[in-house]
């Protein structure tokens, strides 16, 4: 597996993508770094290019001071795309992943193809 690093400001994010076809970007909840999806992404290669990444504050990206807010974060999410080359990506947030996500969708709306949520809630 190869890390690569996106920036935002002056936080660096470590990302990953692995398989072919459309992307979908996996933002994982508090605390979890991008190998907490277990076989997961390894899994969804067969059918996408499978985007991973360490928020910051966890894994090998950045550990800025706090707090973190939703918007930074989909910001962060938004140049690990950036970074990868990819304009649009299916989004799929798990817990603090899905308030992140769906920041992303209202933000920037135009680079969400599709949005899936799991275990969130609309909003804090």
């Amino acid at each position: 597996m190869s890390v690569s690093y996106a920036q935002n400001g002056d936080v660096r994010l470590a990302y990953e993508v692995h398989g072919a076809g459309d992307s979908l970007v996996l933002v994982h909840g508090l605390g979890y770094d991008r190998l907490g999806w277990g076989p997961l992404p390894e899994l969804l290669t067969e059918d996408f290019a499978v985007v991973t990444f360490d928020n910051r504050g966890v894994g090998d990206s950045d550990v800025p001071e706090g707090p973190y807010a939703v918007t930074q974060m989909a910001a962060d999410t938004i140049a690990v795309l950036d970074a990868a080359g990819i304009e649009t990506a299916h989004v799929f947030g798990v817990s603090l992943g899905g308030y992140v996500a769906e920041g992303l969708a209202l933000t920037y709306p135009e680079r969400v193809r599709r949005l899936v949520l799991g275990s969130t809630a609309p909003g804090g």
